[in-house]
């Protein structure tokens, strides 16, 4: 018991580093390892590794086998994982109950499958293409499938809420696109399958009982599920309207909110039905993105042609150090010597991908 206490005080003494929607850009994993292996810190990524960059599997996979190897890492899904999780969820679930049934009729049911996804027009506006290209080589086998299928039921029991406390005490709340004290809190911790299962009895009671007081509690549960890893007001940019959906954590539960979701480089004001709280966000528009004359950080949408040239940049919060600390006025209480603060300085990185038919080298600089 002494040794688990030590272990989890290790853990908590390591600062934290926050980053979100990498979107298939596979390099980006290295700016994370350099800070668990070099850095010595634990990393928490706010999910959407899926879709727009050509390497959201390959990404996702190596994220797995990080934390499988005992690196202090956790992976909190987002919307996009969500997306790809329910379109493939009958055939997880299959698989799930029998998992010694792998054979080439399998394969030559997922891969059509995987194959109409790409004609779905919200699938190519969202970039969603080139991650079912990928899935199509992966499940072309028994065995390629079969390591799918462990990918899927993985990202499946991820937590979709989780509170970590800090090196220096603080607790941080994250979720992908907003942060729910209730959901955080349920017997059963919120994860993409056990959303699916809060689907199914919505559907369920909606048809067969939408009177009832069971189907109004599934009917809020299922809304606040929707608000942690969709939730965008697309009306102001400085605040995210949350009221009468999700409950915020006060200042006794969380000291700092920290979300990804939505490409922003300021804190956002979130309105809940409790309180109103500031959330740092970490979404700084990882692939395909731009940077205006003005230096906001937008995405690139690829339909969209008029837009320039791509940059992509990876953006993040470090709580506990310089970044945090400013961003939300507390560098009084900062208490490190000039040495780490400039070290941390170089902790915003911007990569500009390789043009076509050039090789794939590591282009990461400070900015």
């Amino acid at each position: 018991m002494n040794e688990i206490r030590e272990n989890i005080q290790q853990e908590q003494n390591k600062p934290l580093f926050i980053v979100s929607d990498f979107h298939g850009v596979y390099d980006a994993i290295e700016l994370v390892e350099d800070k668990l292996n070099k850095k010595n810190r634990r990393v928490v990524i706010l999910g959407d590794c899926m879709d727009r960059g050509n390497e959201g599997i390959r990404l996702l996979s190596r994220i797995k086998e990080l934390i499988e190897n005992g690196e202090s890492l956790t992976y909190i899904p987002g919307n996009h994982d969500d997306v790809l999780y329910t379109k493939f969820k009958r055939f997880i679930e299959v698989y799930r109950n029998n998992k010694d049934d792998i054979t080439e009729e399998m394969v030559s049911i997922v891969k059509p499958f995987a194959k109409s996804l790409n004609f779905d027009g919200l699938a190519k506006a969202n970039g969603q293409t080139a991650t079912y290209d990928e899935i199509i080589e992966m499940v072309s086998t028994p065995e390629g499938l079969k390591k799918f299928f462990e990918l899927m039921i993985w990202l499946g029991e991820q937590p979709l809420l989780k509170i970590e406390t800090d090196c220096d005490g603080r607790k941080i709340a994250m979720g992908h696109a907003s942060f729910d004290m209730d959901l955080y809190e349920m017997d059963e911790p919120l994860t993409l399958r056990s959303k699916q299962m809060i689907e199914r009895r919505y559907e369920e009671l909606k048809s067969s009982n939408p009177e009832s007081e069971a189907f109004e509690t599934i009917k809020r549960k299922r809304e606040k599920a929707f608000a942690c890893l969709w939730y965008r007001n697309p009306d102001d940019v400085n605040r995210m309207n949350l009221n009468n959906i999700v409950r915020l954590p006060d200042e006794s539960e969380a000291d700092v909110i920290v979300v990804g979701h939505t490409p922003k480089q300021e804190e956002v004001e979130i309105i809940g039905e409790n309180l109103t709280r500031e959330a740092v966000c970490v979404d700084g528009g990882t692939v395909e993105c731009y940077l205006s004359g003005e230096g906001e950080m937008l995405k690139f949408e690829p339909y969209r042609e008029s837009l320039p040239s791509k940059t992509m940049v990876t953006s993040f919060v470090l709580v506990g150090k310089k970044g945090a600390y400013e961003r939300l006025g507390l560098m009084d209480e900062y208490k490190k010597s000039d040495e780490e603060l400039e070290e941390d300085d170089s902790d915003m990185r911007i990569y500009n991908p390789p043009k076509k038919n050039q090789d794939q080298g590591d282009d990461f600089g400070d900015i």
